[in-house]
Order: C-alpha cells, then sequence, then structure tokens
C-alpha cells in the first residue's frame, strides 16, 4: 500500500529563539543551544528534502507555537505556573506542599517579549482536517499558532500569578537553572532561557489560506485564551 500522506510536528522553535516580527514559513531555520529546537529544526530539514523521493506522497509540515490548554502539562506552562517540574524528590515535595517557584530572569528583562500559544484542541481540528482535505503530492509547510495578537511574556506571568523574580546578569539566571536542573527541581532546561527571553511570533496567513472558510471553524481559540484555560486551577 502506497503511503499518501506524511504529517510532521514541526515547532516555532525551529526558527530560533529571537526572531523579527511575525515570521513566515520562508523565514531560515536558526534554532540553537535548546537540544530539543535543534532536533526540530534537523527533522524539519530532512522532511523538506525527502518529499521528493516519497513517491508523490503527500508532506505537511506544521510549525506550531507553544501547546496550551486545560490538559497541556510542558516545562513552559509549568514554569509559567511557578510549578516544580523536576523528576526528583524536591520537586515532589514542592508539589505537595503547594510552593511556587518564581520566574527568574535578567535584570535586563521587560517582560515584553512576546509569544503565542495554541489551543491542543485546535491542533486537533487541524489534524482531522488535514486526513480529510490534504492536496495530493504536495509539500506544504504552515504556521500554526492561535488566532489574534501575542501575548507579553509579563501578561503571562500576571495570567499565572506567579511572581517573577529578577536576578543581575543573564549568567547568573542560567547558573541557577543549572542547578536546579541537576537537582531535579525543575524541568526547564537551562539551554531553554533564550527562548524565554526573545519574542517569537509567527504569521499564518498561509495557513488561513489552506483551512480557508473553516478557519475560524477550525482555529477557534487566541493565544492568550489558550494559555488562559492551561492556567485554569
Amino acid at each position: 500500500t502506497r503511503v499518501r500522506l506524511f504529517v510532521f510536528p514541526s515547532s516555532v522553535s525551529a526558527y530560533g529563539p529571537d526572531l523579527p516580527d511575525q515570521v513566515s514559513e520562508d523565514a531560515p531555520l536558526q534554532a540553537h543551544t535548546m537540544p530539543y529546537a535543534i532536533h526540530k529544526r534537523e527533522a524539519d530539514e530532512i522532511c523538506q528534502q525527502m518529499h521528493a523521493r516519497l513517491g508523490g506522497c503527500a508532506v505537511y509540515i506544521y510549525r506550531p507555537h507553544i501547546y496550551a490548554g486545560y490538559t497541556v502539562d510542558n516545562f513552559i506552562l509549568r514554569a509559567f505556573r511557578g510549578k516544580a517540574s523536576g523528576r526528583g524528590w524536591l520537586a515532589r515535595a514542592f508539589e505537595k506542599r503547594g510552593w511556587k517557584l518564581p520566574t527568574l530572569v535578567p535584570s535586563s528583562a521587560r517582560g515584553e517579549n512576546l509569544f503565542q500559544f495554541v489551543h491542543v484542541d485546535d491542533v486537533a481540528r487541524v489534524l482531522l482536517w488535514t486526513l480529510g482535505r490534504f492536496r495530493p503530492g504536495v509539500l506544504a509547510i504552515l504556521n500554526l499558532a492561535g488566532r489574534g495578537t501575542a501575548i507579553s511574556f509579563g501578561e503571562c506571568a500576571r495570567l499565572a500569578g506567579t511572581p517573577i523574580l529578577h536576578l543581575p546578569s543573564q549568567t547568573l539566571v542560567t547558573g541557577l537553572l543549572r542547578v536546579f536542573w541537576t537537582i531535579g527541581l525543575s524541568g526547564v532546561p537551562p539551554e531553554a532561557l533564550p527562548y524565554f527571553l526573545g519574542s517569537y511570533t509567527m504569521d499564518t496567513t498561509r495557513l488561513q489560506h489552506e483551512l480557508g472558510p473553516e478557519f475560524e471553524e477550525i482555529v477557534r481559540y487566541s493565544s492568550r485564551d489558550a494559555f488562559a484555560d492551561a492556567m485554569r486551577p
């Protein structure tokens, strides 16, 4: 049986941590520092290279922003929630007592850098649409994010009710994150810090054109609403 469709879930992180406003799918993939982002970039590039050798199989590469929603639990959302996300006994003790970890940033950070989020229910609807509506043989690369405007780092912290602790330097923040990672308190890899400090937002015009009149029915949540849903107690 010939494979007719291959879908790869890439990531916004493949673009890198600090982007010019609203990057399109044609922007270079410049992920660095964080292994997850580097792996997404390399796998994304391999999928593009392999498309011509797949015998007419359609390849859809989605580059979703940060997954959010009430059922989602990842280290980024845990950092905003102030939850200890490590695997050690210390993290379990923090969790049991309901203690919050502050969000650590260097003193130079103003909290104005922008994020987008995408609700997992919207992602599910996009994938279901793809199964039934994909274009045979095509290579489609599509940014995937919530509707409307982006949300700032500072607003995320306010919605989550998590204090932001400013430290004198980025080096000190990275060092503390490394300590927390090593002792199993935090699941935030120290290499992820540039992705918390930079703005990275995407243009989803291509996705809107691809989905056509069904776009608003499929992508229902804004970035802010997706994040707020993830912060519900």
